[in-house]
């Protein structure tokens, strides 16, 4: 009987190291989607949203409420030790635009978002802080 629990817990942990999964949340993941096979290729930023919402890891959402006149809201997502937001603008709450690529961490990630939060204006908040970190994509 022992040896058949210790072959599956052995079975278990190869599982999980050998897949490459992570234990608690997230995934291994490589960040291919700024490689590309030719210099000159560039992502799409509707695909860079897109790979981002699907393989990374939603974190909140913050909302520019009636305080603001420019921002409806950014969702904030963490991608490979990245930082990434997808900012809403209230000319068009569709469609969405991505910034970031700050090193993901905890209280950086929940500072700049509470900041956001209690800020009197969400626009200048915005253009001061998020709009430089644009992602270079088409």
């Amino acid at each position: 009987m022992k040896k058949i629990v210790l072959t599956i817990i052995i079975f278990l942990n190869c599982a999980f190291i050998c897949f490459g999964q992570r234990i608690g949340y997230g995934y291994k993941s490589n960040r291919s989607y700024s490689q590309t096979s030719e210099e000159n290729e560039r992502i799409k930023c509707d695909d860079a949203i897109k790979l981002v919402e699907r393989k990374g890891r939603y974190l909140d959402v913050s909302f520019g409420g009636y305080r603001s006149d420019v921002i409806e809201k950014i969702r904030w997502y963490e991608y490979d030790d990245i930082l990434y937001s997808i900012v809403y603008f209230k000319s068009n709450i569709y469609k969405g635009y991505i910034y970031g690529g700050w090193k993901y961490n905890f209280d950086d990630y929940y500072s700049i978002k509470k900041a956001f939060e209690a800020s009197e204006s969400k626009g200048d908040f915005f253009w001061k802080y998020i709009e430089k970190a644009k992602i270079d994509c088409d």
